[in-house]
Parts: C-alpha cells; sequence; structure tokens
C-alpha cells in the first residue's frame, strides 16, 4: 500500500468518525421533545382524572335527582369505561416514553411513530365521548330548566328543535377544531421535531 492509499485510509476513517459524533450529537437533540411529552401527557394525565371526578359530584351540585339522576350515571359509567382504554393505554405509553434509548435511531424512529399513534387515537377519543358529554350536559340543562320553569314544555315548537340541531353542529366543529389544536400544540409539534431529527440523520 502507498502512502496514497494510506491518506484516503485516514480521510475515510476520520469521516466515519466525525459522522458518528455528528449523528450523535443530532440524536440528544431529541430528549428535549421527548421530555415535554413526558411532562404534558403528566399534566394531561391529572386534568383529565380531576374532570371525571368534577362529573361523578355535577349531579347533586345541580340537584339532579330520580330518573334523571339514575339516566345522569348510566351515561357517566359507559364515558368511564369507554375512557378507561384511553387511559389503559395513555399509561402503557407514558411508561414506554421512560424506557426509549433517544441515543438510538430506530428507538427514536419507533417513539415517533407511537407519538403519531397517540395524537389519533387522543382525537379518536374526543370524537368519541363528545356525545356523552352533550347529553350529560342536555340533563343539567332540562334538570335546571324544569326546577325555573315546571309547568312550561322544554320544547314548544319547530323552531326550537332547529335551534337545538344548528348549536349541535355548531358545538361539534368547535370540539373538532380545539381537538386539534390542543393535540398539535402539545403532542405534534414535538412529534415534527422528532421528525426533523430524523431526516437530519439520514442527511
Amino acid at each position: 500500500m502507498n502512502l496514497n492509499d494510506l491518506q484516503e485510509a485516514w480521510d475515510r476513517e476520520d469521516g466515519g468518525e466525525n459522522e458518528l459524533r455528528l449523528n450523535a450529537a443530532v440524536l440528544k437533540e431529541a430528549h428535549q421533545p421527548i421530555d415535554s411529552i413526558r411532562k404534558n401527557m403528566k399534566n394531561e394525565l391529572y386534568l383529565q382524572l380531576a374532570a371525571i371526578a368534577l362529573l361523578a359530584y355535577a349531579p347533586f351540585y345541580y340537584g339532579i335527582s330520580g330518573k334523571l339522576l339514575m339516566a345522569y350515571f348510566t351515561l357517566y359509567g359507559l364515558l368511564v369505561t369507554v375512557s378507561g382504554h384511553y387511559f389503559y393505554r395513555f399509561t402503557r405509553f407514558f411508561g414506554k416514553l421512560h424506557d426509549y434509548n433517544a441515543n438510538a435511531k430506530d428507538s427514536l424512529y419507533e417513539l415517533y411513530y407511537e407519538i403519531r399513534l397517540h395524537c389519533e387515537m387522543y382525537k379518536s377519543l374526543t370524537y368519541l365521548l363528545f356525545p356523552f358529554f352533550l347529553v350529560i350536559g342536555g340533563i343539567i340543562g332540562y334538570n335546571k330548566r324544569t326546577q325555573q320553569l315546571p309547568h312550561e314544555p322544554l320544547f314548544s315548537g319547530d323552531l326550537d328543535w332547529v335551534i337545538l340541531s344548528v348549536l349541535s353542529i355548531f358545538f361539534t366543529l368547535i370540539i373538532i377544531a380545539a381537538t386539534n389544536r390542543w393535540v398539535n400544540h402539545f403532542y405534534g409539534k414535538h412529534a415534527k421535531s422528532i421528525r426533523k431529527i430524523l431526516d437530519e440523520l439520514k442527511e
């Protein structure tokens, strides 16, 4: 092997070491979005548990009784059952976040797709639970109306049904927009940061 061959081999070796150091530095950047997701998930878990507890107390606060109380807690039980599966997946994913090795490219790919899956699952759960909240809100509203005006019908004409339908559609659109914005703010932007890091590792 002549001097030129030795120099080329040396250059290739130096380049490989530089590339490894660069990859390690890029992978290290992934810790910040992962830590942010952990923090957001922890805060959100407390918020959701508090919301479920408040819903259990709501009928007593609003003085709901009799058949309405039974209907309320039937819906509440269904809501908690549906939420239970999500909480199970939520806590499993939260546990996995502590086991991910952000210094490994393959692990980071897996984490990225897990975050995207969690975002879609979060949206699906919100859309699924919204009708429950709508009916629960209707029960509270109906109870309050019958307490204040016990002898007046709830809907006096077709116009009231039209208004109710329009309001339901309006609130549904608001919930969809708010959910997308919420998920993007707390999870989506961090997933994009991880995607950017993965793209840098490809180059």
